[in-house]
């Protein structure tokens, strides 16, 4: 399946979520491109949403 027009890559991102900033963390990992991770984290939150 070709990826969708607007697809920019895989990477791992952290987004403040008082100002929308949005900070790419990772693209790639040992010289190997990301393709789509699908995992979310909320830090100490996570426990929360158990």
């Amino acid at each position: 399946m070709p990826d969708a027009a607007d697809y920019s890559g895989g990477r791992i991102e952290r987004i403040d979520i008082e100002t929308g900033r949005v900070e790419v963390l990772y693209t790639s990992c040992d010289g190997h491109g990301l393709n789509g991770p699908n995992d979310l984290n909320y830090g100490d939150r996570i426990t929360e949403l158990r």
